[in-house]
């Protein structure tokens, strides 16, 4: 009996001792496992603070971090700078109202990063499409405006088509079909003229629907 009880007790206690060996290298492996886990945690918040200080760093130059194109602080500066140079030149003043036609569904259907892609392809439609005294910026959303120098002002409409017809060119696989609409408008700025760059601004978006109405694809011209 008592060298039955022995050996119970030795089988036992080598029992106990593979499980604690099993025990240690499993903590050994968890404690591994969560140091991985905290270096991928570290590397991520590391990312995001690189995103987060790149999109500052685009703010303060004045670029949208998606198209790279001027954002909306940089357009209204433009604009008011391009008002201000037809008032002492009397330089016609030409604006480009653009918007990618049916933007909803891309992100919609296929997500928000096929979105981003489109947008992205866009403005390097846009901007490959200029001339060097033009202007492009990324006005919000999908849609984009173009300030037109003045030496090209009446160039406007052919300026927008040329756009137009690059932007139909782009080809992203698994993903519809892009299109752009665009509404143009022609003035001269005048000292104290109530329209302004604003105003000038409005008028091209009434173009920009009224080829939405028309049946998208198109450019069409809206006089202030």
């Amino acid at each position: 009996m008592g060298e039955s009880s022995g050996g119970l007790v030795f089988s036992l206690e080598s029992e106990c001792e593979a499980l604690g060996a099993e025990l240690a290298a499993a903590r050994r492996k968890v404690a591994t496992q969560e140091g991985a886990i905290h270096t991928l945690e570290r590397r991520l918040e590391l990312a995001d603070l690189v995103i987060e200080q790149l999109r500052e760093d685009n703010e303060r130059l004045g670029l949208d971090h998606l198209t790279q194109l001027p954002n909306r602080g940089a357009l209204e500066r433009e604009l008011a700078k391009a008002w201000a140079r037809g008032e002492r030149t009397g330089e016609s003043m030409a604006v480009v109202m653009l918007d990618i036609d049916n933007f909803k569904r891309f992100n919609d259907e296929h997500g928000h990063a096929a979105g981003d892609a489109v947008l992205s392809r866009v403005g390097t439609a846009i901007a490959e499409s200029l001339r060097a005294s033009d202007f492009a910026a990324r006005y919000g959303g999908e849609e984009f405006c173009l300030i037109v120098a003045p030496e090209h002002g009446y160039g406007a409409r052919e300026l927008a088509e040329r756009v137009r017809g690059a932007v139909e060119g782009i080809e992203l696989p698994d993903l519809p079909h892009v299109t752009i609409s665009a509404g143009v408008s022609v003035a001269y700025p005048r000292r104290g003229e109530e329209l302004g760059a604003k105003g000038l601004v409005d008028a091209a978006d009434r173009g920009l629907y009224r080829a939405k109405d028309r049946g998208r694809n198109r450019v069409e011209v809206w006089l202030p």
